[in-house]
């Protein structure tokens, strides 16, 4: 929630520029101009999304839900919007009985869902049973998981013609390098699975925004 308040304060500020920059006598008066538009336009977005994701929640609420440090049910999952400044999708393989999940949307271009079993607490250091976290390419990849083709050894192409990387030797890690756009999804499992039930999922992804 910081994060995003600095962001808005930052478009303010660059507005606030730009607006003092130009003169009607100026050479690039229309360009300043355009550009002031585009920027406070962008700012009122922010604040609009920023005022809706807060509605009926304290602040200490939105910033747990945030950040992955609240439990939710599935409806809940469903109806949380991640903060405005990502523009890649979240991703799950729809509702477990008895399961509760968490998001984690603070870092821009990263968007995590994680599945916790019945029973799990949100603070335990148990392994959730399946997380999945989706890059908006391979720039955040590389920031949220450096080295990680050097433990993968094996692919697979899926129905979909996503390309899958994993590891042969563990087997808990599947990497999707989507074919028909720049987001790469990363799923890790609690246990071991078959190459087979990570296809499966691969190809069963479904998007929550």
């Amino acid at each position: 929630m910081l994060g995003f308040i600095r962001f808005l304060m930052k478009l303010k500020n660059r507005e606030h520029f730009l607006r003092e920059k130009y003169h009607r006598d100026h050479p690039h008066y229309l360009i300043y101009l355009a550009f002031d538009a585009i920027l406070s336009t962008a700012l009122v977005f922010g604040v609009v999304q920023f005022g809706t994701s807060m509605a009926g929640a304290s602040p200490s609420q939105i910033m747990l839900t945030h950040s992955g440090g609240r439990a939710l049910s599935a409806a809940d999952l469903e109806a949380h919007v991640p903060l405005p400044f990502h523009h890649g999708a979240r991703y799950w393989l729809g509702p477990i009985d008895g399961y509760t999940y968490t998001t984690n949307c603070i870092n821009p271009g990263i968007l995590t869902v994680q599945y916790l079993s019945p029973g799990q607490a949100v603070e335990s250091h148990q392994k959730p049973f399946m997380t999945i976290t989706a890059y908006e390419d391979k720039t955040f990849l590389h920031q949220g998981l450096p080295g990680l083709t050097i433990f993968q050894n094996a692919t697979h192409t899926n129905l979909r013609g996503d390309l899958l990387l994993y590891d042969t030797n563990r087997m808990e890690n599947v990497t999707i390098v989507r074919a028909n756009s720049t987001e790469i999804i990363d799923i890790v499992y609690a246990n071991a699975q078959k190459l087979d039930s990570m296809v499966k999922d691969s190809e069963n992804l479904l998007s929550l925004n």
